[in-house]
């Protein structure tokens, strides 16, 4: 016999930002043992909690990561490190 609960995320205390646009924008369920984050707007769903954060952000417009140094907004982490070596580290170098 399958057994699927399924409740609504309000809030994470773990999120890097405490916006109300990405509330509730997902779900989980626990399905035989296992996580399965679903969100409501769409039909993605992951077991990774990380991977649906980065999602919801494509509903809400959400750029929660900046750089220190010019204050442009990303979404990723990722990007604003490809960001800074590009445009502020590699600027410094071939002065």
């Amino acid at each position: 016999m399958r057994t699927v609960l399924c409740f609504l995320i309000l809030f994470c205390p773990f999120a890097e930002i405490d916006d109300s646009k990405s509330r509730a924008l997902y779900q989980t369920q626990i399905i035989e043992g296992h996580s399965l984050h679903c969100c409501t707007v769409c039909q993605y769903h992951s077991r990774n909690i990380g991977n649906m954060k980065r999602h919801v952000r494509t509903h809400t417009g959400e750029r929660p990561f900046s750089c220190p140094h010019c204050g442009q907004r990303f979404k990723r982490k990722e990007n604003v490190q490809l960001h800074i070596l590009t445009f502020h580290v590699q600027a410094k170098c071939c002065k």
